[in-house]
């Protein structure tokens, strides 16, 4: 399995000091799959201070808004990169002006 695995270039041989210890699991239907277990890489890791967002925590906050902005930081289009943007919701148009008005003065300075 490793060597077809390499083959396809789904994997690659590593010289680094680290590594995690893998498992391959047969599967219930007659195949196999490969687990790598990473807790001890984990326990040395250090946590993001800032994490990127659930989505299924912003439910509460957008409840009762009718406006949705997305600023594409990166480029000025309007795309979806998550990771790039500003996501701002309004409760109404004045609202709206608002926020958009904090936020791109913010973004200015």
């Amino acid at each position: 399995m490793v060597n077809e695995l390499l083959e396809a270039r789904i994997i690659k041989k590593s010289r680094s000091p680290f590594s995690s210890p893998i498992e391959i699991v047969k599967k219930k239907v007659s195949s196999w799959r490969m687990c790598v277990h990473y807790r001890q890489f984990h326990k040395q890791t250090i946590k993001d201070k800032f994490p990127i967002p659930i989505v299924e925590e912003f439910i509460d906050m957008f409840h009762g808004a009718t406006l949705f902005t997305k600023l594409d930081l990166r480029s000025w289009k309007f795309a979806l990169v998550f990771l790039d943007d500003i996501l701002s919701y309004s409760y109404s148009l004045e609202d709206r002006v608002v926020r958009l008005r904090t936020i791109l003065e913010v973004v200015r300075q």
